[in-house]
C-alpha cells in the first residue's frame, strides 16, 4: 500500500500532481486518484482503503476545498478518523496551504500548515523531512506500454503557465551575489508598467516602461515564490527591495549561452 495519499479539489489538480512528481523522484511512493486508479476499479472503495493503510494523508488548503465539496470532505473525516487512532505526536495528517486561508474543517487547525504560497520549494523540503522513513520505491522510466497493474507514467505538464516556466528557470540561481560566479550572469527584463510590480517611485520614474536587473555582481535575498520574486540590489548606493511577478518578465538572457523572449504581452496591465 502506499506511503502517501494526497487528497486535493479538482481545481488545485496542477498543485497536486506537481507534488506526486517530485515526490516520486524523490522516490516517495505516493498515491493521487488520476495516476493510480486503474479502469473499471470502485474508486470510492479503493480511496477508502488506500486512506486507512497509507503511512500519511497530504491535503491540500484552498479556497476551492473550503467549498464542502462532498467528495473531498469525505476522504478528510476519514484521515480524522485514522488520526484518532494513532499516537499524539504521531504524525499522519499534513496540510498544505496554497493561500493564505484557513480550513473550513476546524480540525484540521490543530496541525502545522506547510504554505505553498510562500514558497513551495521550501515546503517540498519540510515534506521530505517528514517523509524521511517512507519507504523507497524508485522511480521506474518505461516507456510508452504500461503493464496492466501499474501505475500510470508521469506524464505531467510540468508549468502552469508561462510564469512558471520563468520561476523554474530562476531557480538554478543562488539567493546571493556572494554565491555566483562573477563571470557569469542572468540579464532578466521586465515590465515596470504592470500593476503587481513594486518599487521605488523614483525608480519608476526613471524606468517607467521596463527595466533590464542583472544577476551577477551585486545583489542579495533573491527568493522566488508562486507568482512573483523579491530582490535587493544596489542603486547609487543604496539598498532596495523590488518585487516582480513572474507576468511582467518579458526576457531573459543568460551569458552561459541562453536567450528566452517572451512575445506574449496579454498579462501586462
Amino acid at each position: 500500500m502506499s506511503n502517501v495519499f494526497i487528497s486535493y479539489a479538482r481545481e488545485d489538480h496542477w498543485h497536486a500532481q506537481k507534488l506526486y512528481m517530485d515526490l516520486r523522484v524523490a522516490d516517495i511512493d505516493c498515491w493521487i486518484d488520476t495516476k493510480c486508479l486503474l479502469p473499471g476499479m470502485n474508486w470510492d472503495n479503493t480511496i477508502q482503503n488506500v486512506i486507512r493503510n497509507c503511512k500519511y494523508f497530504i491535503f491540500f488548503i484552498s479556497e476551492h476545498s473550503n467549498l464542502n465539496k462532498r467528495y473531498l470532505m469525505r476522504e478528510l473525516e476519514l484521515a480524522l478518523e485514522v488520526q484518532a487512532t494513532l499516537p499524539v505526536d504521531r504524525v499522519f495528517i499534513i496540510p498544505i496551504r496554497l493561500v493564505n486561508v484557513a480550513p473550513s474543517k476546524s480540525e484540521l487547525e490543530k496541525y502545522n500548515y506547510i504554505d505553498f504560497f510562500s514558497s513551495y520549494d521550501k515546503g517540498l523540503g519540510r515534506i521530505l523531512t517528514v517523509l524521511e522513513d517512507a519507504a523507497k520505491d524508485p522511480l521506474v522510466i518505461r516507456g510508452g506500454n504500461v503493464n496492466v497493474g501499474r501505475r500510470a507514467a508521469i506524464d505531467f505538464e510540468p508549468f502552469e503557465d508561462v510564469g512558471g516556466f520563468i520561476r523554474d528557470v530562476l531557480r538554478s540561481y543562488p539567493i546571493s551575489s556572494a554565491f555566483i560566479n562573477p563571470q557569469h550572469g542572468l540579464y532578466f527584463t521586465f515590465y515596470t508598467r504592470h500593476e503587481q510590480v513594486i518599487m521605488p517611485d523614483y525608480l519608476r520614474e526613471k524606468y517607467p516602461d521596463k527595466m533590464t536587473l542583472v544577476l551577477q555582481y551585486s545583489y542579495d535575498a533573491f527568493m522566488l515564490y508562486h507568482h512573483h520574486l523579491t530582490i535587493e540590489l544596489l542603486f547609487d548606493g543604496k539598498t532596495e527591495d523590488l518585487t516582480i511577478p513572474y507576468d511582467s518578465i518579458f526576457q531573459l538572457v543568460s551569458t552561459m549561452g541562453f536567450r528566452i523572449v517572451r512575445v506574449d504581452e496579454k498579462t501586462v496591465a
